[in-house]
């Protein structure tokens, strides 16, 4: 009894030994077949192409090897619309991934269950066809390590220490450093990302430097139609702690700064119409001696017929694989002729244009205005003759200013005209009172008219636009009056 028990806890074990390489030989099998589907979905990408993949699958583990580059239709499209006879040297550019992936059911024979494991490195690829890992030297390469779960969906970690990359041009990029985990869902279909980026530095040949601090972002991207893979709506945010654009030396320009700059956009699709909402904000803008802030610029685009849209972009996206469109002296109808069917359907749906919020404040005070426009019933020959929109446009906005900072506006601008005229020559106490003078007057002469409403020092107007008339804070308004 004993001895048939023991036999057949052997079989039993022979049979689950025999099974678990059969197990990780079909995930393997099921691994290459996603990744066939992904880079079949890749190609659709008008910028990049795989120039060379090799997938090596084994019983236990699989390596892969992918070299990534520009394709020559996007290159061909950037070299037209450039001058430079030599081209671009984005050619010469290629980024290589090499992976070691190990199969489920408990891949490398760890827990818990997985489909698969990847660990992939990345290269840079110089000029001479050499990988080069991108490293400062004092640690790991970028890696990227990903988890794929029985379920198809995944998730997974790019991270790597700082690295510079030397581009075409005399371009340079160095980079703090990244660290980015996402997930991604079984069908590919959602994708979520958030990372850090420690510090980013961008110098080219003339020594204009852009220099970013603490760059953290955040993504939540969905794919809403099967048809098109390249389409994705949904939420993104991106923050920069601190941001310095320094010129060329010896050039006639001023350094800009800005102190927590944030951009977020939202595209959510809602009854088979899609909103774009973007805003972008600094807590300080600083251009030379000038500092503004906090400063906000938010617009939207509503109602735009998520199938038309569609088909929109990707009527776009067609044109990268045409670079005569993009040489110099081609003639952009032919780039408009392209889009006209979609621009067209897509305008016979009203969508609207939105300045939620242009503000700006300064010593002086503060700046804001929101405007909203549509167009409505509008059709595309009407595009070509501005004066036929004019009875179709509808307008509905609102403005406040501080009076102190229009009258300072107004003495930098007299300022900056004299200037040109003569660079020594400077604004006296008495012109800057006259130039006031004048502000003072042009505004009491509206506020008169009850176009414009005084409340100590802010002043705040509405504008309305219908049928070709304008209203100002209620009132039929003509602009040509203003020149009378």
């Amino acid at each position: 009894m004993k001895k048939s028990l023991l036999g057949a806890a052997g079989v039993v074990a022979a049979i689950a030994l025999g099974a678990y390489p059969a197990a990780t030989w079909y995930f393997g099998k099921q691994l290459e077949a996603e990744l066939d589907r992904q880079y079949a979905t890749l190609a659709q990408v008008p910028l990049v192409e795989v120039a060379e993949r090799r997938f090596e699958r084994g019983v236990y583990r699989s390596t892969e090897t992918v070299r990534m580059r520009w394709k020559p239709e996007f290159l061909a499209a950037v070299a037209a619309g450039t001058s430079a006879s030599s081209g671009t040297g984005l050619d010469r550019v290629a980024i290589e991934a090499r992976t070691e992936y190990a199969h489920g059911p408990f891949p490398g024979l760890s827990s818990p269950a997985a489909a698969a494991r990847a660990e992939s490195r990345v290269y840079l690829v110089s000029a001479e066809g050499e990988p080069r890992a991108l490293t400062d030297g004092g640690g790991e390469p970028l890696v990227v390590r990903t988890r794929f779960e029985l379920d198809g969906s995944g998730s997974g970690r790019f991270s790597g220490r700082a690295f510079e990359i030397a581009l075409p041009d005399d371009t340079r990029m160095r980079w703090g450093g990244i660290d980015v985990a996402f997930r991604f869902s079984a069908d590919r279909n959602a994708v979520q990302a958030e990372g850090t980026i420690p510090a980013l530095e961008i110098t080219d040949a003339s020594k204009l430097a852009v220099v970013m601090k603490g760059i953290a972002l955040d993504m939540d991207a969905t794919r809403p139609f099967a048809e098109a893979p390249l389409f994705f709506i949904g939420n993104q945010r991106i923050s920069v702690a601190q941001m310095q654009v320094t010129p060329p030396p010896g050039q006639d320009a001023q350094a800009m700064s800005m102190r927590n700059l944030v951009l977020e956009g939202d595209v959510p699709l809602r009854d088979g119409f899609v909103d774009l909402s973007y805003r972008i904000g600094a807590d300080e803008v600083r251009l030379g001696d000038d500092v503004v802030g906090p400063a906000r610029y938010d617009y939207s685009v509503t109602h735009l017929h998520a199938p038309t849209l569609v088909a929109l972009y990707e009527e776009m996206l067609k044109l990268y694989a045409r670079p005569e469109l993009f040489r110099p002296g081609s003639d952009p109808g032919q780039i408009l002729a392209s889009l006209a069917e979609p621009a067209r359907r897509l305008l016979e749906h009203d969508p609207g244009l939105r300045l939620d919020r242009l503000s700006f404040a300064m010593p002086e005070g503060e700046v804001v205005l929101s405007v909203a426009a549509r167009l409505r019933g509008v059709q595309l020959a009407e595009l070509e003759n501005p004066m036929l929109l004019l009875p179709k446009l509808e307008l509905d906005g609102s403005a406040s200013v501080s009076a102190p900072l229009l009258t300072a506006f107004a003495v930098k601008s007299f300022q900056r005209k004299m200037a040109a005229a003569d660079p020594t020559r400077t604004v006296s106490a008495d012109e800057a009172r006259m130039v006031e003078a004048q502000i003072e007057a042009q505004l009491h002469a509206l506020t008169g008219k009850g176009y414009v409403e005084r409340d100590g020092l802010v002043l705040r107007s509405t504008i309305r636009f219908r049928n070709g008339e304008m209203q100002l804070n209620g009132k039929p308004f003509d602009p040509m009056a203003l020149s009378r």
